[in-house]
């Protein structure tokens, strides 16, 4: 079994390499593949492991690691409760579990399996984002959120990948605590 200090160095260390690729400071690729090493060595942190594979340089893990701390103190000083809150991780968190690591796998169910797959809710505070929007395609749902850009009085815009148009998009929609008004 794997100890609590253990778990949230390793939840905090997903969290930096997934931080990292949603500020496009590096690609889903170089994250996975970094992961891939990680998972068999534990002996580095992430972000030490990313710096020698010259995936990211130093001055980036710099600006991370403060983005890092807040995040999980924005999210009740939980790095599992700040997993959770990430969009766009869906997909990314399939290819994660295909790695086959049992404390990838393990820190994944912990922030809530559902809330990690395409379809699923996360509940971030008064936040609430959905992975994935629209009538399902013959592919599943079309659009899958990549980020949040605004929010308004009523709506929210959030930046998505349309997977049929295979491009990104702008998509707007009514903030869900105003959806069932009348």
């Amino acid at each position: 079994m794997t100890d609590p200090d253990s778990r949230a160095s390793a939840d905090l260390d997903l969290l930096l390499g997934i931080l990292a690729y949603q500020l496009d400071f590096v690609s889903r690729d170089q994250l996975l593949s970094a992961a891939r090493q990680w998972s068999k060595d534990r002996s580095k942190s992430f972000d030490v492991l990313l710096i020698e594979l010259e995936i990211l340089t130093p001055s980036l893990r710099d600006l991370l690691l403060p983005l890092v701390k807040q995040h999980v103190a924005d999210h009740n000083g939980d790095p599992a409760n700040s997993l959770k809150a990430l969009s766009s991780i869906g997909s990314l968190a399939d290819d994660l579990r295909r790695l086959g690591d049992d404390r990838i796998d393990a820190t994944l169910s912990r922030v809530g399996g559902d809330a990690m797959d395409a379809h699923a809710t996360v509940d971030a505070g008064s936040k609430t984002e959905t992975e994935s929007r629209g009538d399902a395609s013959s592919t599943g749902h079309r659009f899958h959120i990549l980020r949040p850009h605004a929010r308004g009085g009523l709506g929210k815009v959030s930046i998505a990948k349309d997977v049929e148009l295979n491009r990104d998009v702008a998509l707007k929609e009514i903030q869900p605590r105003y959806a069932n008004e009348k």
